[in-house]
């Protein structure tokens, strides 16, 4: 199986009069596959075929095999495999660890208000197929309270809605009645998904800032997509956070926090 998976976690904060946002981070990584080895010697991969070598002049280094069977690329829901010798050569993926975000200022429980701030992951890859970047909530609503005048467990800040249900938002919208929180990813290599053509998303190539809202659900949702290695310069991704409280909506006063799962996959 030819998949290495990096991840980030962040942990977003709501304070004040009601609201902050801080992001704590935890990273991890899947080994792409298995390899036979010993105190003297590594098999990256191995393969029953007719012949095989390695070819090197002062220009180029050829590894190949001749006379495999059933190779190729196979996938399926939760899986990638790259069947064959020079299929299985693993890419390297890494995912940056940026710094924790915080909403530096409250919103006001009974007044309402709306607060923005940012978070930047870079993917870097020498994977053939490129990479996808995918974002997740651990809880749904993604903002619950923490501590403080709200009820922990109880008091929550619904995810964002988008109109039509699947399908992001051209521009933010919530009833003065709600109170909301979602996302929109920016960057070279957003998802189609995203992008936009001046009016609508989920069409054309357009990536204007600050559109295409959408709601952070408990299951991975794609933000970033590519079918090319960026290696050595790496892509950055931004991920817009907005949050909302309607004039005509009461917050309870107190912390608020949502933890975010980003997980980049090499293809």
């Amino acid at each position: 199986m030819n998949e290495r998976v990096f991840g980030s976690q962040r942990r977003i904060w709501l304070l004040g009069g009601f609201l902050i946002a801080v992001f704590v981070m935890k990273g991890f990584a899947m080994p792409a596959s298995a390899q036979m080895q010993s105190e003297s010697y590594k098999i990256q991969s191995d393969a029953l075929s007719a012949n095989g070598d390695i070819i090197t002049s002062a220009g180029y280094k050829l590894n190949f095999t001749t006379g495999e069977i059933a190779t190729g690329k196979g996938t399926g829901t939760n899986y990638n495999i790259h069947a064959g010798y020079q299929r299985m050569q693993p890419g390297t993926i890494t995912l940056s660890a940026p710094s924790d975000v915080i909403f530096s200022a409250g919103l006001g429980g009974v007044t309402g208000g709306q607060r923005e701030d940012t978070i930047l992951w870079t993917v870097t890859t020498d994977a053939a197929g490129g990479y996808e970047l995918y974002v997740k909530a651990s809880t749904n609503p993604a903002l619950q309270c923490a501590s403080g005048g709200c009820s922990v467990g109880g008091d929550t800040i619904a995810n964002y809605t988008e109109a039509s249900a699947g399908v992001p938002d051209y521009a933010w919208s919530i009833a003065t009645t709600a109170a909301e929180f979602g996302f929109t990813p920016e960057g070279a290599d957003v998802f189609s998904k995203y992008l936009d053509n001046g009016l609508a998303c989920n069409t054309d190539s357009g990536e204007t800032s600050s559109r295409c809202w959408y709601g952070f659900t408990t299951s991975n949702e794609k933000v970033t997509s590519s079918g090319t290695p960026n290696h050595p310069t790496g892509t950055a991704t931004t991920v817009r956070l907005r949050v909302e409280s309607g004039t005509a909506h009461i917050t309870p006063g107190g912390s608020y926090q949502a933890t975010i799962t980003a997980t980049a996959i090499a293809l």
